[in-house]
């Protein structure tokens, strides 16, 4: 059976809603004349349309006969493009009212003119906020709106995860070699890390902290024979902190991941993906004061954030055998050096050091069927403006009486897109160090406590 080529197509969609927002001016006095009744009459009106809805395209590759040949066992990573726009509803419909400081007219009909400015359809987010749906392009895709993250970041991003895929690739449920050898240094350590419990537990600075009613008041020393200065015991609390994270709970795990490896069942072939995925975010937002009616001072606050996340996956055959559930294959021992190399893990905080040589490995036991990265834009608007005051400010002839509601809109635009393969692994700066995260902070600060107590018997030394 001959089969046609694929071929490329563009789906679209417009649901984006064209609706008028009608701002209306009012004066409170008396017109034409002063014999005439105070009463509030319209001076201002116009009218702008806003938008408020959604518009999306998509392309991708058509493959014929594609359900049979998937049924059949084919596997398809076809490239693909989708984009969409969001535009909200937009809120604030009373923007704010002024009162003059002087007098018009005389006797029983002097009176102060005053002026309100409202919406009387629609809302004032929609209408000053900017944001729309510019169409679509010659191609019928939605026209795209550029990230304010740079291209070079995200093919460093691109880099970084689709090389940590690889390595991920043929590792099976855990690494039993590193087991083995960072349970022994750990079992070695053990008598150390119990002293070192030992002595903060009986330390007065621990007492006082479990027991503060008992001490309260009193006058307690905070050195300890049993446990020499601070230092020394902030050091003892992260060792045993950075033993239990980095020893004890990743030994808990890879037992676990044993015990399910060898119920696995062996000799079948099966199918198996490796995924990695990381995101990397900018955050920008600008402040202006613009003029209203000629009359009124608005604030307009601006914000904007930018978040690319790259996701990488290979799908794999193979038949897995007892020693590979296990984690006992020739790519986990050729990586467990790195591994055993005194503070490795902080090199891979900055660098991909350990995910590039699990990548370089080749899997030979393994048939890759496919794999492929997709990069996912998001770019959100967030707009607010609120009236201040009057226009200008040195201005004495009118104050203002009534200040306006917060006016808001938001935008939303996504774009994302899939190509096939993973490209070639290489070493590459981490565009996120995590130091925001609670844990990595929590071991930076760890291993610096650590390292205070060497640093002073180096001083002492010299």
């Amino acid at each position: 059976m001959t089969i046609s080529a694929p071929v490329r197509r563009v789906r679209n969609s417009n649901r984006m809603l064209s609706f008028p927002t009608i701002l209306s001016g009012q004066t409170y006095d008396r017109y034409p004349t002063c014999s005439n009744s105070l009463a509030w009459r319209e001076h201002y009106t116009d009218t702008i349309y806003g938008q408020q809805g959604y518009a999306e395209s998509m392309t991708d590759i058509l493959i014929p006969g594609y359900h049979k040949r998937v049924k059949a066992g084919e596997v398809f990573f076809n490239p693909m493009s989708h984009r969409r726009i969001v535009i909200g509803e937009g809120t604030g419909t009373w923007l704010g009212g002024l009162t003059a400081t002087f007098t018009n007219c005389s006797t029983t009909q002097v009176y102060k003119p005053q002026w309100k400015y409202f919406m009387r359809s629609g809302n004032a987010g929609s209408r000053s906020s900017g944001y729309n749906f510019s169409g679509f392009n010659a191609n019928g895709e939605v026209n795209h709106i550029v990230s304010a993250i740079p291209e070079t970041i995200v093919d460093n991003l691109i880099a970084e995860v689709s090389t940590k895929c690889q390595n991920e690739r043929g590792r099976g449920g855990t690494n039993l070699f590193e087991s083995f050898a960072e349970g022994e240094q750990l079992f070695r350590l053990l008598p150390g890390l119990l002293r070192d419990l030992h002595n903060v537990l009986r330390s007065n600075m621990v007492k006082i902290i479990l027991d503060p009613v008992r001490y309260r008041g009193r006058s307690v020393r905070i050195y300890d024979p049993h446990y020499n200065g601070a230092v020394a015991r902030a050091k003892g609390a992260a060792s045993i902190y950075l033993a239990f994270r980095y020893g004890v709970t990743p030994l808990v795990k890879d037992i676990e991941a044993v015990i399910d490896g060898a119920l696995k069942k062996v000799g079948d072939r099966v199918r198996t993906a490796s995924r990695a995925q990381q995101s990397v975010s900018v955050n920008s937002a600008t402040s202006s004061d613009v003029p209203w009616f000629s009359s009124l001072l608005f604030r307009r606050r601006d914000r904007r954030v930018d978040t690319v996340t790259v996701r990488a996956m290979s799908l794999d055959e193979s038949a897995w055998d007892l020693k590979g559930n296990i984690g006992l294959t020739t790519k986990n021992l050729f990586t467990t050096p790195w591994e055993l190399i005194p503070y490795s893990f902080v090199a891979d905080w900055f660098l991909n050091i350990g995910d590039l040589l699990g990548a370089l490995y080749p899997s030979t036991s393994l048939t890759q069927l496919g794999s492929c990265i997709t990069v996912l834009q998001e770019t959100h608007f967030y707009y607010q403006t609120q009236a201040v005051g009057v226009y200008p400010s040195t201005r004495t002839d009118m104050v203002m009486s009534s200040t306006g509601e917060l006016i808001t809109h938001e935008m939303h635009y996504e774009y994302k897109y899939r190509t096939p393969s993973l490209p070639l692994p290489r070493l590459v700066v981490k565009t996120d160090f995590r130091f925001q995260n609670a844990l990595r902070s929590m071991d930076a600060l760890s291993l610096c406590v650590q390292q205070l107590k060497a640093l002073k018997a180096i001083a002492l030394a010299r």
